[in-house]
């Protein structure tokens, strides 16, 4: 899925794109350019062997995507992040995806579109709930 167009690919390299993955139970980010829920995925919650795990997990992630609509809809995201950078003036863009608690399935996407942008843009990946899975013990 290759959509930024040759003429802005090298300033893309200078737009600076924040992902942030977080929890809805715990509030919506204030200082988002673009808020996606993906609510909507497969929850490995409801998976007892994945319960305790996160979307840090290969298996988790893995799970989430598993599905071909969970796929498109990712992508989905991914070329409207893409459309954006590519017509934007901004210097930095924050991207934020939310899932119900923030440990499974914003992790999951906020990691796998951190690995797609960061090949067109300089990206950085923060996970706002990731202190409330080191307090439970969950992410090693």
């Amino acid at each position: 899925m290759e959509y930024i167009s040759n003429a802005r690919s090298d300033i893309l390299s200078e737009i600076k794109v924040a992902i942030l993955s977080f929890g809805y139970k715990y509030g919506i980010p204030i200082n988002a350019d673009f808020v996606f829920d993906v609510r909507c995925l497969p929850n490995p919650f409801w998976v007892a062997s994945m319960r305790e795990m996160s979307g840090f997990d290969r298996e988790v992630r893995d799970f989430v995507f598993a599905d071909s609509s969970a796929d498109g809809y990712y992508n989905s995201i991914l070329l409207t992040v893409k459309s954006y950078l590519d017509l934007t003036g901004k210097d930095t863009v924050t991207v934020c995806i939310g899932c119900t608690g923030g440990q499974h399935r914003s992790v999951a996407a906020a990691i796998r579109l951190f690995d797609d942008l960061s090949k067109v843009a300089n990206c950085s990946i923060a996970h706002r709930e990731s202190f409330r899975f080191i307090k439970e013990g969950i992410v090693k």
